[in-house]
């Protein structure tokens, strides 16, 4: 799989330049979040796992580099890739067309998903009655402007977006009455869901879905 990511049919046109750059240089710079279980985390011991974790050391191996992880977070997953700092972003990153227009993905993607809400349990049935309610997303989500969306679509009014560093914050900001809901991409909130008490429940379906890629450099013409 390694292989076809980086120089299948499809893949960004910048992903060969990075490769040749990568092995000239004998390192792959790879961002990667920390916070957004069961893709990236730091575990109970202070180890930095996850499934992005594990993805980037294969690649690193076929590629016959040492890997250097770069930590990043939404906001930041992006920029660094567009200014140089990271060759490669792997960080529960969705492929979507506001984001072609700032850097390029390789191909194929590694996993299919699709973002959710997470209530009070019995608070609300349908996406729509969230509409003029508090939703919290994780900065640099494009739940951001997703999720008002689909509220809409559904007969709610815009609901009031509050938008929080961490995921942990917005699932805690639900708990404590602080935000009526939280969306997120339906991994990340199973994991942070688990081992949890079950206070909190899904409202309505999935919707905006969509498939985590690896984020590479944009093209230079």
């Amino acid at each position: 799989m390694s292989g076809l990511i980086l120089l299948g049919p499809g893949s960004a046109a910048a992903a060969g330049s990075v490769l040749d750059q990568v092995k000239d240089a004998g390192v792959v710079r790879i961002g990667i979040g920390n916070d957004s279980p069961p893709m990236n985390y730091m575990d109970e011991t202070g180890q930095w796992v996850g499934f992005d974790v594990d993805l980037a050391d294969a690649l690193a191996r076929k590629m016959g580099a040492r890997v250097e992880r770069v930590q990043v977070n939404n906001k930041t997953r992006i920029a660094y890739l567009a200014n140089g700092q990271i060759d490669m972003t792997i960080s529960n990153l969705s492929h979507t067309r506001s984001r072609d227009q700032q850097i390029d993905f390789a191909e194929p993607p590694y996993l299919w998903t699709a973002k959710v809400f997470v209530a009070k349990k019995g608070r609300f049935t349908d996406a729509g009655q969230l509409g003029g309610k508090t939703v919290c997303v994780n900065q640099g989500s494009n739940a951001f402007t997703a999720a008002p969306a689909v509220i809409e679509k559904l007969g709610g009014a815009k609901p009031d977006m509050l938008s929080l560093q961490r995921n942990a914050d917005c699932m805690l900001a639900v708990r404590q009455g602080k935000a009526d809901a939280f969306s997120q991409d339906s991994p990340i909130i199973a994991a942070l869901s688990g081992g949890e008490s079950d206070d909190l429940g899904m409202v309505g379906k999935g919707y905006s879905p969509g498939l985590y890629s690896i984020g590479v450099p944009p093209q230079r013409q």
